[in-house]
C-alpha cells in the first residue's frame, strides 16, 4: 500500500516516512515499520534508527483513532502527540496477553507505554505507566535477542523525549536493563547519561522532600512564589541554606531546579550576589594583622623600641674572661 502524494502537512506525516497511506490497519503499519527497518543499519546509525521508531510509534497511534476499514486519505501534523490529543483520542483496550498472535500483543503493550508517558503526570496515570512498563519488559519476547536490543534503544529514547513525564518508571527501566553500571560503555544509547542523570536527580528531590534534609526547608519555601518582603531574620536562617543548595543542585543534580519557582529563585540570586559583594568589600577595607600591630602601638613606644634596640648594638662588649 503506498502513500500518496499529498501536500502540506502530510508531507511531514508519519504516513509519508513508513511510505504508506493513513490507514487503521495496525498491521500494515507494522509491515511498513519492518521494510523500513531492514534499510536501515540499527548499529552504526541509530538516530535513523530512533527517528524511524518515533514515526512508527506515531502512526500506531493515530491508526488506533482512524475508523476500521481501508485506509483513509487524511492530513496530519507532523508535530508530536501532545498530552491533550492523547487524552481526547479512545482509550486503549486492556492488553491481553494470551492473545494469540503474540507480536499483536507486544505492540499493543509498546503502545500503551508511549500513550501513557504523554499524559499529564498523576498518581493513577503512574501507576498504569509501571504496570504497563512491567508488563512490557517482562514479555516473553523479549527473549529473542534482537527484539531485546530493539526495546531497549525504544525505551532509551522514549524515557528522554518524555523527561520529566517519564520520571515514574525511569528507575524501574534503568534497573532492567542495568543502565546505571553500564553508562561508561552504552555508546549505542543516545541520551543515556541525561536518562542517569535524571535518576540521580529524581533521588536528590525525594531526598529534599524530607523534613528532616538539611535544606527542606529552603527547598519548600523556593517552590512557592516570590514572598512580598523578606525579612532579615529570613535572610539570616534561610539565606545560607538557600545558597548551598542551590550551588549543590546547580552542579550535581541541575534537573531538580526546574521544580522550584524561577521568579522565587532569582530573587534568591539576587540577594545572594549582595551579600557576596559586600563582603568582599568589607574583607578589602579590613587592617591586616600587621596593620593591627602597628596600629595598636603609638608613634612614641616605637621611638622608644629603637632607641633601646640602638642601646644594645651600639654597647661595649662584654670583657673577655
Amino acid at each position: 500500500m503506498k502513500r500518496h502524494d499529498g501536500t502540506g502537512e502530510n508531507r511531514h506525516s508519519p504516513w509519508r516516512d513508513l511510505d504508506i497511506d493513513p490507514t487503521s490497519d495496525i498491521r500494515a503499519v507494522r509491515s511498513a515499520y519492518a521494510r523500513k527497518l531492514k534499510a536501515i543499519d540499527v548499529e552504526s546509525d541509530s538516530a535513523a534508527f530512533i527517528s524511524l521508531r518515533r514515526h512508527f510509534d506515531r502512526a500506531m497511534l493515530l491508526a488506533a483513532r482512524l475508523p476500521a476499514g481501508n485506509a483513509v486519505r487524511m492530513e496530519y501534523s507532523s508535530a508530536p502527540a501532545t498530552s491533550e490529543s492523547l487524552q481526547r483520542s479512545p482509550a486503549l483496550q486492556p492488553v491481553d496477553r494470551s492473545e494469540a498472535d503474540g507480536s499483536v500483543s507486544f505492540e499493543r503493550l509498546t503502545q500503551e507505554v508511549q500513550q501513557l508517558l504523554w499524559q499529564p503526570p498523576n498518581t493513577e496515570r503512574d501507576v498504569h505507566l509501571c504496570e504497563a512498563t512491567r508488563a512490557l519488559l517482562e514479555s516473553p519476547l523479549l527473549e529473542n535477542i534482537d527484539r531485546a536490543a530493539f526495546t531497549e534503544r525504544w525505551f532509551a529514547a522514549a524515557l528522554l523525549d518524555a523527561i520529566p513525564r517519564s520520571d515514574a518508571i525511569i528507575a524501574i527501566v534503568s534497573d532492567h536493563y542495568h543502565w546505571h553500571e553500564r553508562v561508561a560503555g552504552v555508546r549505542e544509547l543516545p541520551g543515556l547519561p541525561s536518562i542517569i542523570q535524571r535518576r540521580e536527580d529524581i533521588a536528590c528531590s525525594q531526598r529534599l522532600r524530607r523534613t528532616d534534609h538539611d535544606w527542606h526547608a529552603a527547598y519548600s519555601y523556593l517552590q512557592a512564589s516570590i514572598r512580598p518582603s523578606v525579612t532579615d531574620e529570613q535572610k539570616r536562617t534561610l539565606g545560607n541554606q538557600i545558597a548551598e543548595m542551590l550551588e549543590s543542585i546547580r552542579y550535581y543534580h541541575p534537573t531538580v531546579e526546574s521544580e522550584l519557582d524561577g521568579g522565587h529563585v532569582a530573587y534568591w540570586d539576587r540577594l545572594i550576589g549582595e551579600a557576596k559583594t559586600a563582603r568582599k568589600a568589607e574583607k578589602k577595607i579590613q587592617p591586616t594583622f600587621l596593620q593591627n600591630i602597628f596600629g595598636f602601638i603609638p608613634y612614641w613606644g616605637w621611638m622608644l623600641i629603637l632607641l633601646a634596640l640602638s642601646a644594645l648594638v651600639a654597647g661595649d662588649p662584654p670583657p673577655p674572661r
